[in-house]
């Protein structure tokens, strides 16, 4: 075999799909020091799918994202734990619960290169005695991991955040709310638990720089904004909620929260569609007139280029997303409008406000609902929205053909590439994704697919 340069060797690994490195472990040393990185960079304890993995130290220093999942009761960590064979162990069986942890506190300690931890504890009562874990996941890499995503209930969190050391290296905070599915024995003090969160997340403040708040659980979350500091390097925020479960007390400290971070956010996601808002839209209108009282104070975002936006059922919410575009519009690149069908107005005023400094070069990519889908809309776009590059449409159910609208529509100048058309609850049709094409000769790929095959489904 040609000897080659480790330098060579690693300049060529770079234009090698992930699932091919696997398959070179016998090429040369370089390849097979490359291969196991890719093979062992993730590794997840999860239960039924769980990878049989050999957690010993020339293993476990090529792990850079460690997931401890639990979905299901003690016994169920129990068989999580039993179906990995560790380094001095091997497989083990009868474990008592106590044994069970011992066992992943062991190998905690080999994760010497770990830069993202995630632990999701929905499964598990916050009786259980997790301290000792978390101690040595905290003392092993806890002032090296960037990324860090919290899943549980309110009190499991708060078990979590109150035994952690400071993160010196963590950037990136994500949390997901749930449910306990041990109501009865998780009953403890919600605010308590809040304020132990928004203490804990008030401590990343100088170098935090991503903060993602996901919940599914009707935990009042009010406080935890109304006390959060200002995060100087703040780039995405994402929330997701259900905003009358929420914030049924007070989400000013979500509005100043908003606004204090508006001149450094690159990613926004607003999607606070309100339970029971799409079977009685007026559910939405404390949410419509929070955005509006939030946005509208808000002169520009001067750096966004990414937003994910509910704009409700109502005019107000409608208004606030219309004013966020606009004070976007010079630097946004991706806009997605979430869980509301569009009429096709309101899908003209969006395209207006995505040109309101003339024709709009920034939008790469759009996804919209919409009720039905018109000539006009499609006019507009390739008009107003030159630099379109991807768009994702879902409409309801069309009233006039597909045919009749593109009928002797010619949209030669548009440099749209890709497209991905929902209809009436399914995948638009082949022939009419082709007629689309013809119209719009620029279009080469459906789907993202980077072809314009019809037998693949998104």
């Amino acid at each position: 075999m040609v000897e080659l340069p480790p330098e060579l060797w690693l300049y060529l690994a770079e234009f090698i799909p992930d699932s091919e490195l696997r398959n070179l472990l016998d090429v040369s040393r370089i390849f097979y020091e490359i291969a196991l990185n890719v093979r062992y960079k993730e590794i997840a304890i999860e239960g039924i799918d769980s990878r049989t993995v050999a957690l010993d130290p020339e293993v476990a220093k090529r792990v850079l994202h460690l997931s401890i999942v639990s979905h299901g009761t003690r016994r169920q960590l129990i068989h999580d734990v039993q179906k990995f064979r560790f380094a001095d162990f091997g497989r083990r069986k009868n474990l008592s619960v106590e044994r069970a942890t011992q066992l992943l506190i062991d190998v905690l300690t080999g994760f010497t290169n770990l830069n993202e931890f995630s632990i999701d504890f929905w499964g598990l009562p916050s009786s259980y005695k997790l301290v000792p874990f978390l101690n040595a996941a905290w003392s092993t890499f806890g002032k090296q991991i960037r990324t860090l995503f919290l899943s549980g209930h309110l009190d499991a969190l708060r078990i979590i955040v109150e035994t952690s050391t400071p993160m010196e290296s963590l950037e990136s905070l994500r949390i997901q709310l749930t449910a306990s599915i041990y109501p009865l024995t998780d009953a403890g003090n919600s605010i308590e638990s809040v304020l132990a969160l928004r203490k804990f997340i008030n401590g990343l403040s100088p170098r935090l720089k991503t903060l993602r708040l996901w919940s599914w659980a009707s935990t009042d979350v009010s406080m935890l904004f109304v006390g959060l500091d200002h995060f100087p390097l703040l780039h995405r925020f994402h929330i997701r909620t259900a905003f009358n479960k929420a914030f049924p007390s007070d989400p000013s400290g979500l509005s100043r929260f908003v606004q204090s971070h508006a001149s450094t956010l690159y990613d926004l996601q607003l999607w606070l569609h309100p339970a029971g808002s799409s079977v009685d839209p007026s559910m939405d209108q404390p949410l419509s007139e929070w955005l509006l009282a939030t946005v509208d104070p808000i002169p520009e975002f001067p750096v966004l280029k990414d937003l994910q936006f509910y704009p409700t059922h109502l005019r107000g919410g409608f208004d606030a997303f219309l004013l966020t575009i606009q004070r976007s519009t010079n630097t946004l690149i991706n806009l997605i409008s979430r869980d509301h069908y569009l009429s096709s107005q309101e899908t003209i005023r969006l395209i207006d406000a995505l040109a309101y400094n003339g024709p709009n070069k920034t939008l790469i990519s759009l996804r919209l609902n919409m009720i039905v889908f018109t000539g006009d809309v499609i006019d507009a776009m390739a008009e107003k929205l030159p630099g379109l590059v991807s768009l994702r449409l879902y409409i309801g159910d069309n009233q006039e053909s597909f045919e009749d609208i593109m009928n002797n529509r010619s949209l030669t100048s548009w440099g749209l590439y890709d497209v991905g058309i929902w209809c009436g609850g399914s995948v638009f049709d082949g022939e009419s994704m082709r007629l689309l094409a013809r119209c719009i000769p620029s279009v080469r790929s459906f789907w993202g697919n980077g072809h314009m095959k019809t037998d693949n489904t998104p």
